[in-house]
């Protein structure tokens, strides 16, 4: 199926589970096979491996395959996950990727509350769904690379520039664009709105959002046109950013490019004025006890 990707399962050494949800599991992994670019003389090489657990259902088997079916097309990006190889032979299936040594962008946020990263995904087609810090992995040079993509969609396949939820079921309510939460639509423009969240969650530290609501209040405040409200340490010129991926209506949310774009001349106008004290995030203000997250997992709620 994979046939340039496929390797020998039993050069799999499973070593503990990194992660682990209601059908998957991710392992970190020893490899003893050649996968990627490994340099090791000895062809060793610890990678991390997705796998669904082994049920009967025929239909979340297969969504690891749409999964790797995504990371194929996606191919290679310095910000994206990179693919080495698969198990698709036998089931479970495998999906071996690189391993991300410093592992979620949500889980050092929280544990770092003075570091500030950011990132930007440029996006090759694909409608991920579930862009959220949670879903950003950090390597050992701080890199950021967006991650787990079991809810994303193509839209090559369809030749269409959306997707329609078609079933229910458990999904990321405060992560989702209006459109996404009262039609099923997504979009680029859906990831667009998730973008601006994620930017959120980065601001505040790792921070819930919409705390203290419910999936059903979350679902009502964003259908009244309501938004993540201004937190105190953060600049204009960055909010004002947010509430670009945040319009109501799709046509008037920024593009990634657009985007893109204001990010960087954010980051050009701190390297060109390093004495100035006016920072887009002013941590000498950051209210700790104003931000703050839910230990149980909000990504999975449902309506």
């Amino acid at each position: 199926m994979h046939s340039g990707y496929e390797v020998p399962r039993n050069s799999l050494e499973m070593l503990e589970i990194l992660g682990e949800g209601n059908f998957g599991q991710v392992w970190k992994a020893r490899s003893h096979y050649s996968v990627g670019n490994n340099n090791n003389k000895d062809n060793t090489q610890v990678v991390a491996v997705k796998t669904n657990k082994l049920m009967e259902n025929n239909e979340q088997q297969d969504d690891i395959l749409k999964e790797l079916n995504i990371m194929v097309q996606l191919g290679s990006h310095p910000n994206v996950v990179r693919l080495l190889g698969c198990c698709t032979e036998n089931k479970p299936y495998y999906i071996v990727m690189e391993f991300v040594s410093q592992g979620k962008l949500l889980s050092y946020l929280r544990k770092h509350r003075d570091d500030y990263l950011d990132v930007i995904n440029d996006y090759n087609s694909i409608i991920h769904r579930d862009l959220a810090v949670r879903n950003i992995l950090i390597d050992e040079n701080k890199n950021c690379k967006v991650a787990d993509f079991g809810l994303s969609r193509s839209i090559r396949d369809n030749d269409c520039d959306m997707y329609e939820m078609k079933h229910g079921g458990q999904v990321p309510v405060r992560w989702m664009s209006p459109e996404a939460l009262t039609m099923g639509i997504f979009s680029i423009k859906s990831d667009v709105w998730a973008f601006g969240i994620t930017l959120w969650e980065i601001v505040t530290l790792g921070s819930t959002p919409y705390i203290g609501m419910n999936a059903s209040e979350v679902m009502n405040y964003i259908r009244q046109g309501n938004i993540c409200s201004q937190p105190e340490h953060c600049n204009d010129h960055l909010y004002d950013l947010m509430k670009s991926c945040w319009a109501y209506k799709t046509d008037d949310r920024f593009t990634f490019t657009q985007i893109k774009y204001h990010l960087m001349r954010m980051m050009l106008a701190i390297q060109e004025d390093k004495e100035n004290k006016d920072n887009y995030i002013d941590l000498d203000n950051f209210n700790n006890s104003l931000y703050y997250f839910n230990t149980t997992d909000p990504s999975d709620e449902k309506l």
